[in-house]
């Protein structure tokens, strides 16, 4: 199954962030516990850190930082979660106000 989540999540190496916020060290525990499971490959459509878009794997998470933080974040995610949507079977969203 392949699994595509939209969250925050903590910079490479890093499991709790100083300011990340909760969302992001909950997103990374669950993300790195899904995908022990071999029958799931699972991507994370993370907040970028530089302005840049941005895509490694750790843990065998890919992770793809492809949107900025403000009102217009949502179509950062949309345009990289479209280029996606045909090897995508379910998409996660992990929700913060005032991202």
């Amino acid at each position: 199954m392949n699994i595509g989540m939209v969250a925050p999540y903590p910079p490479i190496g890093e499991m709790h962030s100083a300011g990340k916020g909760g969302v992001a060290s909950y997103t990374k525990n669950l993300a790195v516990s899904i995908a022990r499971d071999d029958k799931v490959d699972l991507t994370v459509f993370a907040d970028k850190l530089s302005r840049t878009v941005e895509q490694y794997t750790e843990n065998d998470v890919t992770v793809v930082r492809c949107w900025g933080h403000g009102v217009l974040y949502v179509f950062g995610v949309l345009r990289e979660v479209f280029k996606r949507r045909r090897e995508l079977d379910l998409i996660h969203l992990q929700h913060e106000y005032f991202l």
